[in-house]
C-alpha cells in the first residue's frame, strides 16, 4: 500500500525562530502553514481530473486496508440490558468468558457511588451495533469461525450473565456468581492464564441456571423491611457461605407471595441470609426453602437491594460478635487463613 512522503526543507534556526514567533502571534505554526502552502501548490500544479483520480485511488487503498484490518480483528459482542438500557456493542479486545467476568467484577466493585448507569460505559473502545449485527457475530461464534472470541448477554434487572459457547450454545449464571468466580480467578497475581481459567470454571461449576431455576424468584405484595429481620440459632458454614437463619416473624405470604400462613396446608418456610466469605459480601438474595406437608421441598430466591445488603451486613456483624466474639471481617480473615493453609497442603498433607 502506498503512503505519505516526507519532504525536508532547511531554514536557519534564527530565521525559523523569527517565523515561528510571527506565526504564533497569528494563532498558527510553521508546520501548519507549510502544509497549507504545499496543498495549494499541489492544487495549482496538478490538473483537477488527475487530482480526482488520485483521490479515488487513495480512498480505494484505504478501504482495502480497513477491510484487511477488520478481517484480521477478533471481536467480542455484548448485549447489556437493565436500568432502562438495552444496548448492543462490540469490542476488538477479543474478550473471552474469563475477561468478560473480570470486566464485570471490576465494574461491580468500582469505588464509584453510585455505579455508572451501564456496564457498557466502562468500555473505552466499544462500537455500538444493531441487533442484526449482534446476531451475525453470535452466528459466527456458534460456528466457531475464530473471528468472534465471545458473545455475552447481561441483564442487570434479572441478575443474569449469559455466554455463548461455540460447542454447546448459551450458558447462564447469576451475576453475583460470575463476579465471585472472577474474584477467585484473579485473586493471585503470579499464576498462569490456564490456572485462572481452571479457577473460574471451578467456581462456576454447578451454578448454571436452568429455565426453571431462573423463574424461582419470589415476589409478594410488599417488600420485606430489613428491620423485620433477626437471626436465630447458630451460624453455619456451607462451602464459602456463612448462613444465618432468619425466623419468619412477618407475614410470609405478603412478602414472598407464598401460601403457607393458612390452615389449608402444613407447609412452612425456612429462610436464610448468607454472607460470602470468599469475597466479603452479603449475597444478593435470601434463600427461601418451602417445606411442603408431604415432605418435599422447593428452594426460591428473594432478591435484595444494595441498601438491604448494607443493613444486613451490619446485622450479621452484630450477630457474629454475639455468637463468636469476632467481627464479620475477623471471622472472614480466619476463614481465609484456614483456606490458605488447606491450599498449601493438598490431599491431606501437612507439615
Amino acid at each position: 500500500m502506498s503512503g505519505s512522503v516526507e519532504i525536508v526543507l532547511w531554514l536557519h534556526e534564527y530565521e525559523f525562530r523569527a517565523l515561528k514567533k510571527q506565526l504564533a502571534s497569528n494563532g498558527t505554526d510553521v508546520e501548519k502553514r507549510m502544509q497549507e502552502m504545499l496543498a495549494d501548490l499541489y492544487s495549482e500544479c496538478v490538473p483537477s481530473e488527475e487530482r480526482q483520480a488520485i483521490q479515488e485511488l487513495i480512498n480505494a487503498e484505504h478501504a482495502e486496508a480497513v477491510a484487511d484490518q477488520m478481517a484480521k480483528t477478533t471481536w467480542a459482542a455484548y448485549h447489556v440490558t437493565g436500568r432502562g438500557e438495552d444496548l448492543y456493542f462490540k469490542t476488538s479486545s477479543a474478550d473471552t468468558l474469563l475477561i468478560a467476568a473480570k470486566r464485570l467484577r471490576t465494574y461491580l466493585t468500582a469505588g464509584d457511588s453510585p455505579l455508572p448507569v451501564s456496564f457498557a460505559s466502562v468500555f473505552k473502545d466499544r462500537s455500538e451495533i444493531t441487533q442484526a449485527e449482534y446476531d451475525q457475530l453470535l452466528d459466527q461464534r456458534l460456528q466457531n469461525t475464530g473471528k468472534v472470541s465471545g458473545v455475552f448477554e447481561m441483564d442487570f434487572d434479572k441478575d443474569t450473565f449469559s455466554a455463548a459457547n461455540a460447542m454447546d450454545g448459551w450458558h447462564t449464571y447469576r451475576i453475583h456468581d460470575v463476579s465471585v468466580a472472577a474474584y477467585h480467578a484473579f485473586r493471585k497475581q503470579n499464576i498462569s492464564m490456564d490456572q485462572r481459567w481452571d479457577r473460574l470454571l471451578d467456581k462456576l461449576e454447578g451454578k448454571e441456571l436452568t429455565p426453571n431455576s431462573e423463574a424461582m424468584v419470589l415476589t409478594g405484595s410488599r417488600r420485606l423491611s430489613m428491620n423485620e429481620i433477626s437471626f436465630q440459632d447458630d451460624m453455619s458454614e456451607c462451602g464459602s457461605l456463612l448462613n444465618f437463619y432468619v425466623p419468619v416473624t412477618f407475614d410470609p405470604d405478603a412478602v414472598f407471595g407464598t401460601n403457607v400462613a393458612t390452615d389449608a396446608n402444613d407447609d412452612y418456610l425456612n429462610v436464610y441470609a448468607e454472607f460470602d466469605l470468599d469475597v466479603g459480601e452479603v449475597c444478593d438474595a435470601l434463600t427461601v426453602i418451602q417445606v411442603c406437608g408431604d415432605g418435599s421441598e422447593e428452594t426460591y430466591r428473594y432478591p435484595l437491594t444494595e441498601e438491604d445488603r448494607s443493613i444486613l451486613r451490619s446485622k450479621m456483624n452484630d450477630y457474629c460478635m454475639e455468637q463468636t466474639g469476632l467481627s464479620l471481617d475477623d471471622y472472614r480473615a480466619q476463614y481465609l487463613d484456614e483456606e490458605m493453609c488447606a491450599s498449601s497442603f493438598p490431599d491431606g498433607q501437612s507439615m
